[in-house]
């Protein structure tokens, strides 16, 4: 892996159109654990340090990727998962 990546890429998952509560449930789970990468949370750590920690199959620093997660946390809105009144 190089130092500085070549280039920036963005990547989406395809959800169901008019599916909001499975839309939101993905947002959730992934927010969930970003925050819990930014909060040291040990279910969490253990999945990244897995795949990007030092010995990991794509290493990549976690004080870069804190900052990056931290400012999508702190900026997500956050809605509730199911509707009560359904």
């Amino acid at each position: 892996m190089p130092k500085t990546p070549y280039q920036y890429e963005s990547y989406a998952c395809m959800l169901p159109k008019d599916d909001s509560d499975w839309r939101n449930l993905v947002n959730y789970t992934l927010v969930k654990f970003m925050e819990g990468i930014v909060n040291d949370q040990p279910q969490s750590v253990s999945i990244y340090e897995h795949w990007f920690g030092e010995n990991g199959l794509a290493p990549y620093p976690r004080d870069s990727i804190n900052r990056y997660f931290e400012g999508i946390v702190n900026s997500y809105e956050w809605i509730p998962l199911f509707d009560s009144g359904k």
